[in-house]
């Protein structure tokens, strides 16, 4: 038998730590185009995957892929919830984590599609074009869309496993529905195919300040509902009284009447559970990347991978 390669023995979990480590350091910019093969990012063919040849019907494939996501997401996941919760109900809808996740995650769909159809239409150049420094796109439209990504696949992650593990319990009541599929697990899938099959955008190692943000603005949320009695639209936890004081959006999370217990909750997922979806999200971020060829010298102490 042939010798086995010095590439093929270099495991997965090294190259990940080393583009970790590279991508960490103060030389590296959040929006770094330089990859560590000595290559560049392909704005164009990333932000604006199949409009880069002449004929463009890869293009329309996957603005009509994408417009599918957007119908699937927003009908059998958003307004089939919404619907679930009643006339009556409905308001309360946008106060689970869920919900707000699923608002930003449609958020994203939308701008990458708009600006997908730009591009398609010829009017798309000035926020596509290669800026001449790999330090970051020139637009902040496309700035914009890259924070989204590489901000949801975490979240969704998080919220997907949550759900399942924490909070989907058959004997209090739960039950399968194509909303909450979709809202738990489908949405989630369709972003990251999105991302990685079809434009191939990369998260960076410092994105996980954006995810890790939010996951902090979703917890102080939570707080505030608590304190401020807010409720959660289910009467049959109410008092007799009928307040709502005692409506948690989460049980695990009754910051007015158990803190520690909410606390002790809470920082497992943000220190443990927020790092490995973040890493989870960054490793399949590689599968596919656009670029383009540089004679310009890779990023200071990076590996060539």
């Amino acid at each position: 038998m042939g010798e086995i390669s010095g590439e093929a023995k270099v495991s997965v979990a090294p190259r990940c730590c080393s583009r970790l480590c590279t991508e960490l350091s103060r030389a590296y910019p959040f929006f770094s185009l330089d990859e560590q093969d000595g290559t560049v990012l392909d704005i164009k063919a990333t932000f604006a995957p199949g409009t880069s040849s002449e004929s463009n019907w890869l293009g329309w494939a996957f603005l009509l892929l994408r417009l599918a996501m957007i119908g699937w997401i927003s009908g059998a996941g958003i307004a089939a919830s919404i619907i679930a919760y009643g006339p009556g109900n409905a308001r309360y809808w946008p106060l689970y984590f869920t919900s707000l996740t699923a608002l930003f995650t449609i958020a994203y769909f939308l701008v990458a599609f708009s600006l997908h159809l730009l591009a398609l239409l010829g009017r798309g150049d000035s926020y596509l074009s290669q800026p001449s420094s790999s330090k970051g796109p020139d637009s902040k439209f496309v700035t914009f869309i890259w924070i989204l990504y590489s901000t949801l696949v975490p979240v969704n992650l998080v919220i997907v496993i949550n759900y399942w593990f924490l909070v989907y319990d058959p004997d209090k009541g739960s039950t399968v529905t194509i909303d909450t599929v979709t809202l738990h697990g489908i949405s989630c899938a369709l972003l990251m195919i999105d991302g990685i099959l079809i434009a191939g955008i990369p998260i960076r190692a410092k994105h996980f300040a954006f995810s890790f943000a939010l996951g902090c603005l979703l917890v102080l949320w939570s707080i505030v509902h608590s304190l401020a009695d807010i409720g959660d639209g289910s009467i049959g936890l109410e008092d007799e009284h009928h307040f709502n004081e005692d409506d948690q959006l989460y049980s695990a999370l009754d910051w007015k009447h158990d803190p520690m217990t909410a606390l002790i909750n809470t920082i497992p997922t943000l220190f443990v559970l927020f790092p490995i979806c973040f890493v989870i999200g960054y490793i399949f971020a590689m599968i596919k990347r656009h670029k383009l060829p540089t004679g310009d010298k890779v990023p200071v102490n990076s590996q060539i991978v």
